[in-house]
């Protein structure tokens, strides 16, 4: 063997050795950004959350939204709120649900088709606090507790509805007058007497404003009604219905007559308007 002739190949071939291993490999430039991302038109309940999303690569996007909570740093595992469609560039998304008087913090994100997760810089926004006689959940704020998130709202006007409390003769253990029983008066009405009930069973069967949660309110949350009556919308001055009854033969109801405004005891079998409420 001529290693004259071997010493050369040998050298080209170190040399192209040494130089594909001193080469760095080629780094994975795909990823995706976000930018412009911010928070617009927040109210008591919703806001809308938009972000300009770039996808630099070969990536392919399979969900994109945003994320949220009242703790900083929300991720997928937080509130998500997926877009509609996948959208490069300007996409927005309608966050719905929101508590008042809160502050919220949100980020975009993306997820790719091989489960990679991308986020944005996050935004924080405040969710104003409910007034009384705001409009707001389906109807009109009556009451409000102590951290202004939770309350009580009456259903506005149009409703039209008048009848029988229903139940005459039967009496229902267990309803109370004070704010906050009106839900637990208006099951234990359905649970003792659904099938004679009229004035209960209107209110738990109501879909109204988009919320299916409605019910008979107490004696003391009818007060509340009469308290607001005007912002509420009351178009008669007659009696109303309440959840709280008397015995098995009476309830108590609350006159909306400016001049005679005390609650009364009514007969279970007379028919009288009705005004639901719920509570958020």
């Amino acid at each position: 063997m001529n290693f004259k002739l071997l010493l050369p190949a040998l050298f080209v071939f170190s040399l192209i050795l040494v130089i594909s291993c001193g080469k760095d490999p080629k780094p994975n430039d795909s990823k995706i950004t976000f930018s412009n991302t911010a928070v617009n038109n927040v109210t008591t309940s919703k806001a809308l959350a938009t972000s300009q999303l770039t996808v630099n690569g070969n990536l392919q996007v399979s969900e994109q939204g945003f994320v949220l909570d009242t703790l900083q740093n929300p991720t997928v595992t937080s509130i998500k709120k997926k877009s509609d469609s996948i959208k490069v560039g300007v996409y927005a998304v309608q966050i719905n649900n929101l508590l008042p008087n809160s502050k919220y913090f949100a980020k975009p994100y993306a997820i790719t088709s091989d489960s990679k997760i991308f986020y944005g810089d996050e935004v924080s926004f405040n969710v104003r606090a409910i007034q009384l006689e705001d409009n707001f959940g389906g109807g009109i704020v009556v009451w409000l507790d102590a951290s202004g998130k939770h309350g009580i709202v009456a259903a506005q006007q149009g409703l039209n509805f008048s009848s029988e409390w229903g139940c005459k003769g039967i009496s229902v253990p267990g309803t109370k007058t004070e704010i906050g029983s009106g839900q637990a008066n208006t099951k234990a009405i359905l649970q003792t007497c659904s099938n004679t009930t009229k004035a209960a069973k209107f209110c738990d069967t109501l879909t109204h404003n988009g919320f299916t949660d409605w019910y008979l309110p107490s004696k003391d949350e009818l007060a509340l009604l009469y308290e607001h009556r005007i912002a509420i919308g009351f178009n008669s001055i007659v009696e109303r219905w309440s959840s709280s009854e008397a015995d098995a033969n009476s309830a108590w109801a609350q006159p909306f007559d400016p001049n005679a405004n005390t609650p009364v005891l009514l007969d279970k079998s007379t028919s009288h308007a009705v005004r639901p409420v719920r509570s958020f």
